[in-house]
């Protein structure tokens, strides 16, 4: 009898997950029927033990939390990322890109009632009018500039555009095209001011200014992080402030390079 318990105790796990054969199942429930320390035994796996709850939630919500800080500085990452890339795709399509003279580029005309007209051609994307007035001269000195962008070239050609020099008849000295492509000015309209050489318009050097006082400040609030290591509060405020110039100065570079000079301040 004690063999015949431990057999049928050994099976009794088998038997209760159905996966005896027939045979034997018919012998296990046979011998239970018999066999009152075996039923005990079966009904001692058939109850279900309570598993007591951990009401402490405190872990449960410090890993919800740190899933959602997580999913929040993703979210972040790819919207800045996002961000970059688009001022990056708007730059390349929008950055002037100047064009040396030529006649089909640009024209002037002068009408019967004193209008000194500037006819522009499709290949234009924008242009640029500069007017100075001129020593012992009635009139005025106007420097032309024009350039395309990456993004009119895509697009279909731009139509023709007409502008007037002088539209409160002005009195018009000289008309001159200036590109950073070419050595002098161009002479499009009236007197040539200097009969033995020719004028040529300089970049201006503004972006420089603004580099070197991102970069300055860069640098004096970069040793502030360095000096107060220490006081974690002024040191979060000086970082945020760092990156602002810093960014000018990444800005500047993938922008320009390092040729600040530029006839566009644009």
């Amino acid at each position: 009898m004690k063999t015949n318990c431990s057999i049928v105790q050994d099976l009794l796990p088998l038997y209760k997950e159905e996966i005896v054969s027939p045979e034997t199942k018919t012998l296990v429930e046979e011998h239970l029927q018999t066999c009152r320390s075996c039923q005990n035994e079966l009904d001692e796996m058939t109850i279900s033990v309570a598993i007591p709850m951990d009401i402490n939630s405190y872990g449960l919500k410090k890993v919800k939390a740190t899933l959602m800080k997580n999913k929040l500085t993703a979210v972040l990452f790819a919207t800045m990322l996002a961000f970059i890339c688009s001022i990056v795709i708007i730059n390349v399509l929008t950055k002037p890109r100047p064009i040396p003279y030529s006649d089909t580029i640009v024209s002037i005309t002068e009408q019967e009632n004193g209008e000194i007209l500037a006819h522009f051609s499709e290949k234009v994307s924008g242009f640029q009018i500069d007017q100075s007035l001129v020593e012992n001269k009635k009139g005025a000195i106007y420097s032309v500039t024009a350039w395309r962008t990456l993004g009119s070239q895509l697009l279909n050609k731009q139509a023709t555009k007409t502008i007037v020099l002088n539209p409160n008849d002005e009195p018009v000295t000289s008309v001159y095209y200036v590109s950073e492509n070419q050595i002098n000015d161009v002479l499009l309209f009236g007197e040539k001011m200097i009969e033995n050489g020719g004028i040529v318009t300089l970049p201006r050097f503004f972006l420089t200014y603004y580099f070197l006082i991102a970069a300055t400040l860069s640098a004096i609030l970069f040793l502030f992080i360095l000096v107060t290591r220490k006081t974690k509060k002024i040191q979060t405020v000086i970082r945020y402030l760092f990156f602002a110039p810093l960014s000018y100065v990444l800005a500047t570079l993938c922008i320009k390079g390092v040729h600040f000079a530029s006839l566009f301040a644009m």
